[in-house]
C-alpha cells in the first residue's frame, strides 16, 4: 500500500494522496492528511464520480481544465 498514490509536498514535509476508487485502503488513510480541505476531497471524489459515468469520448471532448480550476469554480 506504501507505493498507492502521489507524494505531496505541502508545509514543508510529504504526504501521500491516493484515489479511493483505485486503491480503496490507501484512499481512505490519506484522508486525513493536510493536503486540501475535507470540502476539497469531497469535491475531488464527486468530479471522479461524475467522470465515471461519461463514456471515455464524452469526457475527451469536454473542455480541458485542472482540479484546481474546477474546486474554485466549485466554490463560487
Amino acid at each position: 500500500m506504501e507505493s498507492m498514490g502521489a507524494l505531496v509536498r505541502w508545509n514543508g514535509g510529504f504526504h501521500r494522496v491516493a484515489d479511493p476508487f483505485r486503491h480503496p485502503a490507501a484512499g481512505f488513510a490519506s484522508l486525513p492528511n493536510p493536503v486540501g480541505s475535507p470540502f476539497d476531497k469531497a469535491l475531488v471524489g464527486l468530479f471522479r464520480i461524475k467522470a465515471l459515468l461519461k463514456s471515455p469520448d464524452e469526457v475527451l471532448q469536454g473542455p480541458e481544465t485542472s482540479t484546481l480550476s474546477r474546486l474554485q469554480l466549485s466554490r463560487r
